[in-house]
């Protein structure tokens, strides 16, 4: 019960910090989604720069 009273304490102070956790929350996925596209797409440049090309097209 102590715990639980100190959290709240802690907690209604700053509403706006609470609030600001989802949003903060989704910009953290976010961020994490478009480091995994950059890093798909600098491993898509480096294979299309290795991969061997006839007359530019791809050979199958």
């Amino acid at each position: 019960m102590q715990s639980q009273t100190a959290l709240l304490l802690l907690i209604i102070p700053f509403p706006v910090l609470v609030s600001a956790s989802p949003e903060s929350t989704q910009l953290a996925l976010a961020l994490k989604q478009l480091d995994g596209v950059t890093t798909s797409l600098e491993r898509t440049r480096s294979s299309a720069s290795t991969d061997p090309q006839v007359d530019g097209k791809r050979s199958y």
